[in-house]
């Protein structure tokens, strides 16, 4: 049988299966448990304070309310952990479903310090993310009525070409100038109308996203770097938070769930497809701005392209994006890297045309500098 380690006699551990309208507590100390349930109002929070001390760990399941509970207790208690409980198995896969139990259980992996946790994010990236969250959804919508309209289309004999639909000019060409059955044409008009409704709202929520996301650090640094626009730059705003939270770049990529899975057994190391653990949104947007900058930028055209004839279109464009991502690192955590990487540039075009720098052949594969105009160059980089 294990025992506890002798600082955690003096320490107590509260676990807390929140729900809407009641949260269960579970406070553990020295193997011993008691319970407490309590309604999730003004009330039940100042009697759940009153229970706790300023040495407690509280645990909290990360569900839509647990900012708000969060933020009720965390001046009364010594820290806070969100807890996802879909990562977590022994709740997720127990057979004991029971709010008592899921409690006692997050308070004793607590006390062990074996529970996943969440990081929080700040309260203007929260906010800006749910507008984002927002637009997702109405493009989704959106994306629903013309796939509706393309089904329309089709049983009629058109063959609509891709994103044809999405254009006012293609929208038109391919409603009114036809001739629909009454049925059809009643169906048709419904979907014009709900269209032009989610393209009004579409508009509208990209207009306050692009305004409050200029106040945020950051913002005009991203939008430095060549392929990420007004909606890609927020989305890793607020899905990074703080940039200090990565050690390395690495660490980002697999934020972002774009690091090939590995299994390693009786020595053999086997990497597989990626976690695509992380946001959705945000994956995807690094990607599309990966294809931007492949059609955009001679040198990750070149990257593209070498990568592409071993390992595929999909493959290739993943590495670029991770190569995207590690410029986004590197920007956030210097705040000029963007700048600085357009005046290296400059300064080594100016080099590599002076005429002071001797140059030497070396092979076909072109001018190789000598020792001393490597120098030069350091320097003049240096001064960069």
């Amino acid at each position: 049988m294990t025992t506890e380690p002798a600082y955690n006699f003096m320490l107590r551990f509260v676990g807390v299966d929140l729900h809407k309208n009641n949260f269960t507590a579970c406070f553990y100390r020295q193997g011993k448990c008691t319970f407490q349930t309590l309604p999730v109002s003004e009330t039940g929070l100042n009697n759940f304070r009153k229970k706790l001390s300023s040495k407690d760990h509280v645990a909290v399941e990360a569900t839509g309310n647990s900012r708000f509970f969060r933020k009720a207790i965390e001046p009364y208690v010594a820290s806070v952990s969100l807890v996802p409980t879909s990562g977590f198995a022994v709740i997720k896969k127990s057979t004991k479903k029971t709010d008592k139990n899921d409690a006692a259980l997050l308070a004793f992996f607590l006390s062990k310090n074996m529970l996943p946790t969440v990081r929080p994010r700040r309260d203007e990236y929260q906010h800006l993310l749910s507008l984002i969250k927002l637009r997702q959804h109405f493009l989704i919508m959106d994306r629903t009525l013309l796939n509706v309209l393309n089904g329309f289309l089709n049983s009629e004999g058109v063959i609509v070409p891709k994103n044809k639909l999405k254009t006012i000019s293609g929208f038109k060409k391919y409603t009114e100038a036809r001739e629909w059955p009454q049925i059809a044409k009643e169906g048709v008009s419904s979907i014009k109308i709900g269209h032009e409704f989610f393209k009004k709202i579409i508009k509208n929520v990209e207009s306050e996203i692009n305004m409050y996301s200029q106040l945020l650090p950051g913002y005009q640094d991203l939008r430095n770097i060549l392929g990420i626009g007004e909606m890609s730059a927020p989305i890793f705003l607020c899905t990074i938070d703080d940039i200090s939270n990565f050690l390395a770049p690495p660490k980002l990529a697999s934020y972002f769930g774009m690091v090939p899975s590995v299994r390693i057994s009786n020595g053999k190391r086997e990497s597989g497809r990626m976690t695509k653990r992380g946001s959705k949104i945000a994956r995807s947007a690094i990607i599309q701005c990966a294809w931007v900058r492949v059609r955009t930028d001679k040198n990750y055209k070149k990257y593209y392209e070498r990568h592409r004839k071993n390992k595929g279109s999909k493959r290739a464009i993943v590495v670029c994006a991770r190569k995207l991502l590690n410029e986004v690192y590197f920007t956030l955590m210097n705040r000029y890297f963007a700048e600085k990487a357009t005046r290296r540039r400059t300064v080594k075009k100016q080099i590599a045309t002076s005429k002071r720098l001797p140059l030497i052949k070396k092979n076909v594969k072109g001018l190789k500098r000598t020792k001393t105009a490597a120098k030069k160059i350091k320097k003049a980089l240096k001064k960069a």
